[in-house]
């Protein structure tokens, strides 16, 4: 996550740094609304327990994410944008950060950035099936969350319909992994005092993707110092992916510790969105 915010604010103070290149630049504010649906193959289970096998569904396939957008016009050839998206609260628990530059009217490069929330609802059960015998010390609904963090970059074809309607394609390539969180279980063997806890530490592992994305922008109501209008979006992420770890097993103390290295296999893992809402482009002069 400190990594994301990072190179957010790299890419901020390189618009900003530009800025004075044109005399006319555009901040446009935008709100949506939409769905998502994510699925995860869930693999045979193995010795090695295996954290995607328990993605929570919950918040995977969800019709009340909304996202509130700004993206600012250096000039006609530079955009820059970062959206928030919202689930429940009016906390922002995802983000998008993106950087356009255009060769022409119809080509450009997009780089994007995202980070999102991953959620594993129940995952204790997988320690339990590698671990007969043995009982959990807390009875609790195990959740455990971490951060899934993306960089990619595609080329723009940009088409302008009587100069009322935008539409933008994209085909992403990109490098994502899962940011390092950690937890803990601690398992008691019945009929005897042993206990033994088990510490995961998710790792880095970036995994390559593919994100086609369309961006449909139409011009409602349009004047000297700005624009009203309408927008849609969709993509789809495709990739094979897993979720690696670092496992330290400890048997009565500390010091009687086994450390072990576990990539589990990669699971097909796809994502498709859409949302649509209204923008307002402001002209500054």
């Amino acid at each position: 996550m400190k990594s994301a915010i990072i190179l957010f604010s790299v890419f901020l103070l390189h618009g900003l740094f530009l800025r004075a290149q044109d005399r006319q630049q555009r901040i446009e504010f935008s709100i949506t609304s939409g769905y998502r649906h994510v699925d995860v193959e869930r693999q045979q289970p193995g010795i090695d327990f295996d954290f995607l096998n328990y993605a929570k569904p919950v918040r995977m396939h969800s019709l009340s994410n909304r996202g509130l957008g700004v993206e600012y016009h250096v000039n006609d050839k530079l955009h820059v944008g970062l959206t928030g998206f919202f689930f429940n609260n009016l906390k922002p628990e995802e983000l998008d950060f993106f950087s356009d530059y255009f060769f022409s009217d119809y080509l450009g490069l997009d780089l994007m950035i995202y980070l999102k929330t991953f959620c594993m609802l129940d995952f204790e059960i997988g320690q339990h099936n590698t671990n007969p015998g043995y009982i959990d010390l807390d009875r609790n609904r195990r959740e455990f969350q971490t951060g899934d963090l993306g960089f990619s970059f595609s080329p723009i074809l940009r088409l302008n319909i009587f100069r009322r309607v935008e539409v933008l394609m994209m085909c992403n390539l990109g490098l994502a992994s899962f940011l390092e969180e950690e937890t803990w279980l601690y398992l008691k063997k019945q009929f005897s005092n042993e206990i033994q806890g088990y510490h995961y530490q998710t790792k880095l592992a970036f995994q390559p993707y593919i994100n086609p994305r369309i961006n449909l922008r139409i011009k409602v109501l349009e004047g000297e110092r700005g624009v009203l209008g309408i927008l849609y979006n969709t993509n789809f992420f495709y990739s094979e992916r897993s979720m690696n770890y670092d496992r330290s097993v400890h048997t009565w103390t500390e010091g009687n510790t086994v450390a072990q290295k576990v990539e589990p296999p990669k699971h097909t893992f796809y994502r498709y969105e859409i949302n649509a809402g209204i923008f307002v482009t402001i002209r500054q002069y």
